[in-house]
């Protein structure tokens, strides 16, 4: 479903889904997302007709509840890999799903699931990509174009991105979540580096090592292993 404006992709396609108009692969694209939302509650700033905000419904039901972050990775690294067709520069997938040229992000990524039992029933992946803007409010947005030195076709773009979310997803759907652990770990940004961080209202040193099944970032502080949910840590820049 193509819409020339809409003030959210992920609540129209959740709205779509719940009235039965909205099978597994539907994917809602508008031209101008007016009330876009991101982690955290924050909105999402999108200049119209300039990138990429779109949803897609998927039905993961060979999914359990306490595994949906997988579908993080699926969707991260299919926007990671297309995103590095595009520009000579590092590509990174900045815990849990942001994506991040050099240390600017270029997009966000909001999963929205819906639980049945032990077992997803319904998942909304809103995708809102950084394409041709140039540009932002925030000192640490950016776009692919920026980064690639030209402007980018929407049409050819939007097409590489559906068939690499495709084929991600049916690596998670066949089993193979190993390859999906290995490549969202050798994508993370500052892994395995020292960085400052806030924790809770203090800045510190700390290394990211690893991500746990259920989706927390494994840190080490002060010769520490420490877990830490999304609202839990800030990266410094």
């Amino acid at each position: 479903m193509i819409l020339p404006e809409c003030p959210s992709t992920n609540t129209l396609a959740a709205e779509l889904s719940q009235a039965g108009q909205a099978p597994e692969g539907t994917v809602v694209i508008t031209h101008n997302q007016t009330s876009g939302r991101g982690q955290r509650g924050n909105t999402w700033e999108s200049g119209k007709g300039l990138n990429l905000t779109f949803s897609s419904v998927l039905h993961p039901g060979f999914l359990t509840a306490s595994r949906q972050f997988q579908l993080n990775k699926v969707i991260a690294l299919a926007v990671h890999d297309v995103v590095k067709k595009y520009t000579p520069e590092q590509v990174r997938v900045k815990w849990p799903n942001d994506i991040m040229v050099g240390n600017k992000k270029v997009c966000g990524i909001l999963i929205e699931n819906q639980v049945t039992g032990e077992k997803l029933s319904r998942s909304i992946a809103g995708i809102g990509l950084n394409v041709n803007q140039s540009e932002f409010s925030s000192p640490l947005a950016s776009s692919v174009s920026i980064h690639s030195g030209k402007a980018i076709d929407l049409v050819t773009m939007f097409e590489d991105l559906l068939q690499s979310i495709e084929w991600r997803y049916l690596q998670l759907k066949n089993k193979q979540a190993d390859k999906l652990d290995g490549d969202y770990l050798d994508s993370m940004f500052r892994i395995n580096e020292t960085h400052k961080f806030i924790v809770g209202d203090k800045e510190t040193d700390a290394m990211i090592v690893n991500v746990d099944s259920s989706g927390k970032l494994i840190m080490k502080i002060n010769n520490e292993m420490r877990s830490f949910d999304l609202k839990e840590i800030k990266y410094v820049y």
